[in-house]
Order: C-alpha cells, then sequence, then structure tokens
C-alpha cells in the first residue's frame, strides 16, 4: 500500500509497480527497508499516486478531471503528476502527463465556458518553474501565457499575489 503525503492510501502490487520502474523495483524489491513494509510512504498526494499506479496497470494517460472541477487543484495534479513520473522513472507517464497537462491548459484558454480560469496557466508555470525536471511543461506554459497574455495576466478576475 503506498501512503500520500496527504495520508491516503492506494493498494498496488508491488512487483507490478517493479516492473514499470527501477526507483520502484529498488525500492518495493530490492534493499530497502521498504521492501519489507505493508504501507510505504511517498512525497505525492494520494491522487498522484493513484494515477500512478493507474497508468502502471494500464497505460492510460491522466484524467485532469479527476479531482473536480477546480481548475487550480487540476493544474496542482497535473504538475505533481509530471514531477512523480520524472522521480519514478516512468518516461512513458512523464510525457503523456505533460501532454495532457498542456493540452488541457489550451482546451482551457480556448474554451468560452470557463472565464475566470485563465489564471491556471500562470499557476501551472509558477508551480513548474521552481523543478528541472519541468522544464517542458514550463517552458510550454510560458508559450501558453505569451499566446494569450490579454487572458492570462489581465483577465479581471487574476490574483496573482493568491495563487
Amino acid at each position: 500500500t503506498l501512503v500520500g503525503s496527504d495520508g491516503g492510501r492506494v493498494r498496488a502490487v508491488r512487483y507490478l509497480l517493479s516492473a514499470r520502474s527501477k526507483v520502484l523495483e529498488r525500492l518495493l524489491v530490492g534493499s530497502f527497508q521498504e521492501a519489507t513494509r505493508e504501507d510505504v510512504a511517498t512525497g505525492y498526494p494520494t491522487a498522484v499516486l493513484k494515477a500512478l499506479v493507474h497508468f502502471c496497470c494500464t497505460d492510460a494517460p491522466p484524467d485532469m478531471t479527476q479531482l473536480g472541477t477546480d481548475p487550480l487543484e487540476q493544474v496542482r495534479f497535473g504538475v505533481k503528476l509530471c514531477e512523480a513520473a520524472h522521480y519514478y522513472e516512468l518516461e512513458k507517464l512523464r510525457k503523456k502527463a505533460e501532454e495532457v497537462l498542456v493540452n488541457w491548459g489550451l482546451t482551457l484558454l480556448e474554451s468560452d465556458t470557463s472565464p475566470g480560469h485563465d489564471y491556471v496557466i500562470c499557476a501551472g508555470f509558477d508551480e513548474s518553474a521552481d523543478v528541472p525536471s519541468l522544464r517542458g511543461v514550463y517552458v510550454s506554459f510560458g508559450a501558453l501565457i505569451r499566446q494569450y497574455c490579454d487572458r492570462c495576466l489581465l483577465s479581471p478576475g487574476c490574483d496573482l499575489h493568491g495563487v
């Protein structure tokens, strides 16, 4: 069972995870003490762990809407998932998650049904700025901000200090 940073628990088969990731193999069946523990603490939220385990079982890309309708939580989920995929050396997941995250941001910007949510692109840019492994996300969100600067930076409901 993987234990999220928020205390949530995700049941998983350690040998399946180990087959997908060398890092998880060393952690879960190697000589680390976690290999003998039933519960393995991680530094990632439960939603991210669920998406990671789901990917290891199905190869399915992440679903940005699994966290409901709050775009800010969705972008944070996407960034954290990319970060976790990099950490656990799940390159295919990282690439898929980055693609889904950036396409989701583009769809959000091009949609007339989500006024006032444009600031989440700035949030994604900010969340990925200090994570070297997320340079692709950072650059992609920067490009979206440049392309849609009137909506991202000048959004009437935008409180950049609160993001």
